[in-house]
C-alpha cells in the first residue's frame, strides 16, 4: 500500500504458479493476474485496474509486444482529454480514439495526450510511444451480464510514422 494525503494506492499480485525464469519475469504472454485500486483519503474507490496484457505481437513483420490495462467504470463515470481531437464531442465515454498524430482524420487533424481525466478527480496518463487505442467504457457480455472497462491498448516497440509527410522547412 502506498499513501499519501491525497490518495491511496494498494497492489493485489497474485503469486507466479511456479517460479518463472528471467525471461518470463519481463515477456510472458501469460503473467499472474494483478489488481490496483486508487482511492480517496476516506476509503472511497476512485478505480481499480481490473486487468492487464503483455503478449507476443507482430507489427509489419517486426516481433514486438502488445500491452494494455483495463479499469472499472461506473455508470455515472465521464472521460475528457486525449488531446486535440475534431469530432466535436468533449466527453469520451463510449468511443474509441486511435491515439496518434492523424494529419488526415475526417474530422480534421487529431494530436493524441495520451492523458485523460475523469468527472471523479483523478487522471490517467498512458506513458507509451507506442501506436494506443483507448476504449473509455467499452461493456463486455459474460454470461449473460454485463461489465463496463475502460482500456488503453498498445502495439508496437515503436511509434509509428506520421500518417502524412510533412514538407521539409527551408533553412
Amino acid at each position: 500500500m502506498f499513501a499519501s494525503a491525497a490518495l491511496s494506492l494498494s497492489v493485489d499480485a497474485k503469486p507466479w504458479p511456479k517460479a518463472p525464469s528471467q525471461m518470463e519475469r519481463y515477456f510472458a504472454p501469460s503473467l499472474p493476474p494483478v489488481s490496483v485500486t486508487i482511492r480517496k483519503p476516506d476509503g472511497t474507490m476512485l478505480t481499480q485496474m481490473t486487468g492487464w496484457e503483455m503478449a507476443p505481437h507482430t507489427v509489419n513483420g517486426e516481433k514486438t509486444f502488445r500491452v494494455g490495462a483495463s479499469f472499472a467504470s461506473p455508470a455515472d463515470e465521464h472521460y475528457y482529454g486525449l488531446g486535440q481531437n475534431q469530432e466535436g464531442k468533449l466527453d469520451l465515454r463510449g468511443r474509441t480514439i486511435d491515439c496518434r498524430h492523424n494529419y488526415d482524420a475526417p474530422a480534421g487533424e487529431t494530436v493524441c495526450v495520451p492523458f485523460m481525466v475523469t468527472n471523479k478527480g483523478y487522471g490517467i496518463v498512458w506513458d507509451n510511444p507506442s501506436s494506443t487505442i483507448v476504449s473509455p467504457v467499452c461493456t463486455v457480455r459474460r454470461t449473460g451480464s454485463r461489465k463496463s472497462a475502460s482500456a488503453f491498448r498498445s502495439s508496437s516497440s515503436r511509434a509509428p510514422p506520421p500518417t502524412r509527410s510533412m514538407p521539409a522547412m527551408p533553412r
